[in-house]
């Protein structure tokens, strides 16, 4: 309401298009869409820590979100990394060029892999160990 108060005109007859002028920013529109695709696997990765799920189905989480990051490394990150090499800088429409995309999605990713190798170690191995499971090297 206070954009209003201060002059921002929506366009008659279309109560959610704004002037021109009035228009917000792209960044405070639209998610970054490999950022938001990571956070769908932190909320995946969350599964695998909850105590209360079985632990095979934690182990079968864990294995969902390394299959996903091994294809987003492949594709959406080599295709950022390209359009670095190649001199673009075109931001996306949440407002990040390649090169922040790149810084952020590596600070995040380096999170939840700290998060996933220690859910791994230290409560699911020692869980399956106690079940009678081991797994062979």
């Amino acid at each position: 309401m206070r954009r209003r108060e201060q002059g921002t005109q929506k366009r008659p007859g279309n109560p959610t298009q704004y002037a021109p002028e009035d228009r917000p920013e792209p960044v405070q529109l639209y998610f970054n869409r490999e950022l938001s695709w990571i956070e769908f696997n932190a909320r995946v990765l969350a599964q695998a820590m909850r105590s209360d799920v079985p632990l095979l189905e934690r182990l079968r989480f864990l294995c969902i979100v390394s299959s996903n990051f091994d294809e987003f490394f492949m594709v959406r990150v080599a295709t950022l990394k390209r359009q670095v090499q190649l001199g673009n800088y075109v931001r996306c429409p949440s407002g990040l060029s390649p090169v922040g995309q790149l810084r952020e999605i590596e600070k995040r990713v380096r999170a939840l892999d700290d998060h996933a190798y220690h859910t791994l170690e230290a409560t699911i191995l020692p869980e399956l160990k106690r079940s009678g499971i081991v797994l062979a090297k």
